[in-house]
Order: structure tokens, then C-alpha cells, then sequence
């Protein structure tokens, strides 16, 4: 994905929101979740559903 299409994603603006860090360090960030999008041909919100997947099975078993 685009830098520009994270920017208007609200996965990724909600959690960017809730880190609070600085603007210099948001574009660092967006840069490596653009880099991992592409890397792994996924959404923000597949890669959520994907991690929040395997955090279930590490709490169920």
C-alpha cells in the first residue's frame, strides 16, 4: 500500500493515535508498514485479523 493510502486508513491512524508518538517518527512508521504491506501482498486490517488469529490460539491452545 501507498503512504498515502495508510494515512487514510483507520486501522492504522487509530493505532497510531494510541502510541502517541511524534510526526518525524509517524513517517518512519508509516514507511515500514508500507514496506510490510507489499512484503506480504496484505491489508493493515488482514494483518490485524492474522495477528489477533494467532494471539487467540496462544491463549486457547
Amino acid at each position: 500500500m501507498k503512504i498515502d493510502d495508510l494515512k487514510l486508513d483507520p486501522i492504522v491512524m487509530e493505532w497510531i493515535s494510541i502510541i502517541n508518538i511524534k510526526q518525524s517518527t509517524i513517517k518512519s512508521y508509516l514507511f515500514g508498514i508500507q514496506v510490510y504491506t507489499d512484503y506480504t501482498n496484505m491489508t493493515p486490517e488482514q494483518l490485524l485479523d492474522v495477528a489477533e488469529s494467532e494471539a487467540h490460539s496462544l491463549i486457547i491452545g
